[in-house]
């Protein structure tokens, strides 16, 4: 029979804090265990399952939760305890796995504290469980002093803080070694959304999900460690400190709701090495809701706005010291400029330089596919908290996975555009974040030009040009000369021609009709398959109803013609952003569908 543990600690109290930034949180001590009753090896959780405590063994005060267990699926538990008299639930997720897990109760921001742990409920999130439980314990970590925002960790070149009150994002970069007086953070700190920290895109499901509205538009689920657009503070769930490493673990808030707790965590690892700033990011869904493939920011980077040029490279022949690309005229939301990366590029940096000094902010993320970068309100403010900022998002197409966790790492360095480049060169090998790579939709440019007029697939170099494919595995056939894509998940199977892509600016008034080559095997689930098109043109960015046409294919297993006139549509106008493909209207698992061509002509 397995013990259950209580783990009771003696109260840790912050030192010296009474200004608004605090240097850093002191470490626990170790905790001492008594037994308290014998519980089953094994509990096999079907349904709700609540294990009681012993509220006597927990007489002193805590503010922090810990549980030592394994289970084979994802978990939610629920702690029962007093706090001011009242009986508080508390919840936490737990993942599949052997972990040891800690948890700040819900009230530690305000320097809350509990007693009397009474009881724990465990849920299964994905199926019965079965859960050995190895301990329960309580302890009491530092709370934050009111009026504390950030903690602090520094060495000889960098000083970098983690606002704690927004989920420990990075709020403070300082370079020691900066020579123009007066910039001291690089990092803009004006609200929960800038920063720099990790943001995710999931479902616009209604059916699952309230979409809210955000600058006038409906968005989707979108946890964002900082908080949520009415400056909602997202929950800390832990954080430790040493010297030079600080970790946190953070529940997001909805960026769109207002105070609505999303069922994630997001984990970061800041780490300072003599020259570069390492963070390593985890993220994990738990609702159980089946996300669409979106465009990830990897991770979400605001700079002061007197850093006014955007840097980066433009090439195919990486890490040889080739001409980089600068831009200092960014456009802002809607009209955002992406700039996406090269078949053969891995020298995958980028900086925002004030010019002419030539000294900024640079970040390396190995294994994107793609820069956001704009310029909001531009005024060349110094302050951290102004309205104007610079911003840049590496991204790749991910679909996020409930219960299984999206991890990448990336660095930070500061200094002249070279020095940022030399930095950045001698650690190119840091990681390939292969695991990013794997989770990705691969969405990236032939080294040459690209003609969106001509779309040529019995290349597979062109298959870069097929970005946020959903519910659709891509992959080309030699024998066939074309480009394959198996069905598998039979609705929503479609894919997008991001038109940002192309070698040239195209306007739909060039062009009066879609035709497709494609091929359907009668070997299929069914005898008669649909497709759609939704035009993205002018204002339009995205697929919209209302605005797309359809066609329906012949199904013989022969190569055949698809021509979808578009001629005299009235949201056919203007620059064209996109077209959405939904290659099939109705399908079934492990449909094929071989593509040889699409093209735009008069």
């Amino acid at each position: 029979m397995k013990k259950l543990l209580i783990l009771i600690c003696g109260i840790l109290l912050l030192a010296g804090c009474s200004s608004t930034e605090s240097e850093t949180l002191p470490e626990t001590e170790p905790a001492e265990t008594v037994d308290i009753y014998a519980i089953p090896d094994v509990l096999t959780v079907k349904e709700d399952v609540t294990l009681p405590l012993d509220p006597a063994a927990y007489a002193e005060t805590f503010n922090k939760i810990l549980l030592s267990y394994t289970a084979d699926g994802p978990l939610q538990c629920v702690f029962r305890y007093s706090a001011e008299g009242e009986t508080v639930e508390d919840l936490f997720y737990l993942e599949e796995g052997t972990w040891d897990f800690a948890g700040l109760i819900a009230s530690y921001a305000d320097a809350g504290t509990g007693s009397a742990l009474s009881e724990v409920t465990f849920t299964p999130l994905d199926g019965p469980v079965s859960l050995e439980i190895r301990s329960v314990g309580v302890t009491t970590v530092p709370d934050l002093e009111k009026g504390i925002t950030a903690t602090y960790i520094e060495n000889d070149r960098f000083k970098l803080g983690a606002h704690l009150r927004w989920g420990g994002a990075i709020s403070y970069v300082q370079d020691k070694s900066c020579p123009i007086d007066g910039v001291k953070n690089l990092v803009n700190e004006a609200d929960t959304g800038r920063l720099i920290q990790q943001s995710w895109y999931g479902t616009r499901e209604e059916a699952l999900y309230d979409n809210a509205v955000y600058d006038g538009k409906k968005i989707g689920y979108n946890p964002v460690q900082g908080g949520d657009q009415f400056l909602n503070r997202s929950r800390l769930i832990d954080v430790e400190v040493t010297d030079t490493t600080l970790y946190v673990k953070t529940q997001a808030m909805d960026w769109g709701l207002d105070g609505h707790l999303t069922p994630s965590y997001m984990e970061n690892t800041y780490t300072l090495q003599d020259d570069v700033i390492l963070v390593d990011n985890r993220f994990v869904d738990f609702s159980g809701w089946e996300h669409p493939v979106a465009g990830q920011e990897i991770p979400a980077l605001y700079t002061i706005s007197y850093l006014d040029t955007f840097v980066w490279y433009d090439g195919a022949s990486p890490w040889t010291g080739d001409t980089l690309t600068t831009h200092s005229e960014l456009k802002f939301r809607a009209e955002q400029t992406p700039f996406p990366l090269k078949h053969s590029n891995t020298e995958t940096w980028c900086a925002f330089i004030k010019t002419p000094e030539d000294w900024g902010l640079g970040l390396y993320v190995p294994g994107i596919d793609k820069w956001n970068a704009q310029r909001h309100k531009y005024d060349g403010s110094r302050d951290p908290k102004a309205d104007s900022c610079g911003y840049v998002a590496p991204t790749n197409q991910i679909q996020i996975v409930s219960y299984e966790p999206i991890e990448y790492s990336y660095l930070l360095t500061a200094g002249s555009t070279e020095e940022i480049r030399s930095t950045f060169t001698a650690h190119r090998d840091f990681t390939d974040n292969a695991a990013l790579a794997a989770q990705s939709s691969y969405s990236r440019i032939p080294d040459g030009p690209m003609d969106f007029s001509n779309l040529d697939f019995t290349s597979p170099a062109a298959m870069a040009v097929l970005t946020a494919a959903l519910n659709t595995e891509r992959s080309y056939d030699e024998a066939e000369g074309a480009l394959r894509l198996d069905v598998t998940k039979g609705y929503d199977v479609q894919f997008k021609l991001d038109f940002a892509l192309a070698d040239r600016e195209m306007t739909a008034e060039e062009y009066g009709k879609i035709v497709v080559e494609y091929m359907i095997p009668d070997t299929n689930g069914r005898f008669d398959y649909g497709c759609e098109f939704f035009l993205c043109t002018g204002e339009t960015l995205g697929a919209e109803g209302g605005k797309s046409v359809k066609g329906e294919y012949i199904c013989d297993g022969e190569y055949h013609t698809l021509e979808i006139p578009l001629t005299g549509l009235d949201f056919w106008s203007g620059r064209i952003n996109a077209i959405r493909y939904d290659y099939f209207n109705e399908s079934m698992d492990g449909d094929v569908f071989y593509l040889k061509s699409i093209r735009l002509e008069p």
